[in-house]
């Protein structure tokens, strides 16, 4: 199991002090121990995705007042950005593992990057895909997943680097990707010295 000891280093903390400002070492540990409690035991047959997904920076939205629907255009926010990251749950799991999905999700991780007005318009996840009812290559899982976050209003599909998707094999060989991405979506929580944010998203299990 790869360890947070294992990875981290003293030149990347000071990278982040100088890029943040702060960085709570303890607070990301706890949180990248967080992250592989529930990814669970590392299985070089099976893959995940790192990925980015960066919202609109307003979303329409559809309204009835008096009987009669009008559209407005609305800033993306928290409420929206977790919206989003919690379809995707629901719908990667629902495509992988059918109606196994309807009590359970896949293991997968997602987080919002805070800005310092709260207003958050990135959200990145792991993806585990364990236990798929077929096999599919890394590109066939990549895209599937790509055609998953391209299909919500709040994604503009126009725009080719709204959806980043990073393949790698869940496994010892791959930790250094890992360590990597499992820090990256944790580092939000040293942006605040009273611990008052917490990135990543907590979501119960799924119903259709």
């Amino acid at each position: 199991m790869l360890t947070f000891e294992d990875y981290i280093d003293n030149n990347k903390i000071a990278f982040r002090i100088a890029k943040q400002g702060y960085y709570d070492i303890k607070s990301v540990k706890s949180n990248f121990e967080k992250v592989l409690s529930i990814l669970g035991d590392l299985d070089k047959t099976e893959h995940i995705a790192a990925l980015t997904l960066r919202l609109k920076n307003r979303v329409k939205v559809r309204k009835v007042i008096q009987g009669i629907e009008t559209t407005e255009y609305i800033k993306t926010d928290y409420p929206i950005a977790k919206s989003v990251a919690n379809a995707i749950s629901i719908k990667t799991t629902k495509k992988f593992w059918g109606r196994k999905g309807r009590h359970n999700k896949m293991p997968m991780v997602f987080s919002i990057e805070s800005s310092k007005n709260w207003d958050k318009e990135h959200i990145h996840a792991l993806i585990r895909f364990k236990d798929l009812k077929q096999h599919y290559e890394p590109d066939q899982l990549s895209m599937i997943l790509r055609g998953i976050c391209n299909d919500f209003e709040e994604v503009n599909s126009k725009d080719h680097t709204a959806v980043e998707i990073s393949m790698f094999h869940y496994c010892d060989d791959e930790t250094k990707k890992l360590g990597s991405s499992i820090e990256y979506i944790c580092k939000s929580s040293a942006n605040f010295k009273d611990h008052s944010y917490d990135p990543l998203l907590h979501f119960t299990k799924r119903t259709l």
